[in-house]
């Protein structure tokens, strides 16, 4: 989406005081001092779009201060001690999204004391990378990973002991969604069953670091119960049976789309679309019976794109029409005239006895039926009805479409 361009400074103020780095569009005639202050004091690292001439040692200090990772945009002149220690100190503040190395990086080396580093390792584990090898102590490198798994990557090889290592994989690490899991980082002699176990449960996705030997049921159950079907190729063929296919599945329902096609049961397959419908897609044409299609389509009209076309029937079209309108585009065009006008004449009857439904509303099964029932039908017949309708389907209302939908593919699902 693009975004308003800014005229004044007013505008200008207005957008880094809620979001600092928006300095970067502000035209620079509009970076006053005044601008500047208040981007780094929302975000530091937008020191990067201030003008040469506004970096002062009073807009750098503040910009540390704000985020130890602006020290790297601070003019070398300005880095003084103080500024430095105050920079490692705060630390970064985006811990996932951040593109700035940790502060300990900025600092010029002849200030990288021991005093600076055990600061900056106890504020980012990973500033560890930035520390010079002779200042790398066994207990500044147990700090640095008991802050942040991940600084055992740089860890020196002849320090990392079981100790060290198991003290890193229980350690959360803030980067593991971008980086190696932590397990990686661990030489093979120290993956014993007791670390792998404690890896995988921080963070599932090293299961793919296990020695294949090594790995577990209980282990691999553990690994997705912390990451879900994103791991579940990792698990091992052998480890794949029937009943740790169906407990992963019911964990968590898009493990369905790995599991070997010999091994999904019409159990299994149903218990994935009861939880989450979008695994339809997933479900062999074999066991995509009428009635698992019709549990699909009633908890998501638009679920009618994955049922094979020799199930899609008016009544089943009908009802997936009636919970989604935009469902009209997966109708057979043989039947699209007729469930259109079978949908428009229950929301008509509807209508006649002062009910509305819309999407996101469970509308009761029979409310169709008894929709068309009521034509006809008298007063007293028609409050009978109506007691028996749940209140929560009423007041909502969708628009059939005159013609089938040309919206935007539906999203299939979740990709591995």
């Amino acid at each position: 989406m693009e975004l308003p361009e800014i005229r004044t400074e007013q505008e200008a103020l207005d957008a880094v005081r809620k979001a600092g780095l928006a300095l970067g569009r502000v035209p620079e005639k509009l970076k006053t001092k005044t601008v500047c202050h208040a981007a780094v004091e929302e975000d530091g690292t937008a020191l990067r779009f201030a003008p040469e001439a506004l970096r002062t040692e009073k807009l750098c200090l503040a910009a540390v201060r704000s985020d130890g990772c602006a020290l790297h945009f601070v003019p070398e002149a300005l880095k003084t001690p103080a500024m430095c220690l105050a920079a490692v100190r705060r630390g970064p503040q985006d811990r996932y999204g951040g593109d700035v190395a940790p502060a300990l990086g900025a600092v010029p080396e002849a200030m990288r004391t021991e005093a600076v580093c055990r600061e900056a390792v106890k504020h980012d584990g990973c500033s560890l990378e930035f520390v010079p090898e002779v200042l790398k102590t066994p207990e500044l490198c147990m700090r640095a990973v008991r802050h942040d798994g991940g600084a055992l990557r740089f860890v020196p090889e002849a320090m990392k002991t079981e100790e060290l290592c198991l003290a890193a994989v229980r350690s959360h690490s803030w980067r593991h969604l971008i980086d190696d899991p932590t397990l990686e980082f661990v030489p093979e002699k120290l993956r014993t069953p007791e670390l792998c176990l404690a890896a995988v449960r921080t963070d599932g996705c090293a299961l793919a670091c296990v020695p294949e030997p090594l790995a577990t049921e209980k282990m691999c159950r553990a690994a997705i119960r912390n990451s879900g079907f994103i791991v579940f190729e990792d698990v091992p063929a052998r480890l794949k049976t029937p009943a740790f296919c169906a407990w992963a599945v019911h964990d968590d329902p898009p493990c369905l789309q790995f599991v070997p096609e010999a091994l999904k049961t019409p159990a299994m397959c149903a218990d994935a679309v009861r939880r989450d419908v979008r695994m339809l897609k997933f479900v062999p044409e074999r066991l995509r019976t009428a009635e698992i299609c019709a549990e699909a389509v009633e908890a998501d009209g638009t679920a009618l794109r994955f049922v094979p076309e020799a199930l899609r029937t008016e009544a089943l079209c009908a009802r997936a029409v009636w919970m989604a309108g935009e469902a009209l585009e997966y109708v057979p065009k043989a039947l699209q005239d007729a469930v259109q006008d079978a949908v428009e004449d229950a929301f008509d009857e509807c209508d006649r006895v002062g009910v509305s439904m819309g999407p996101g509303v469970e509308t009761p099964a029979e409310l169709l039926a008894a929709a068309k029932a009521l034509r006809g039908a008298s007063d007293e017949e028609i409050e009978k009805v109506l007691a028996s309708i749940p209140a929560s389907g009423a007041g909502m209302r969708i628009r059939i479409p005159d013609a089938p939908c040309m919206s935007e593919e539906p999203d299939d699902g979740p990709k591995p």
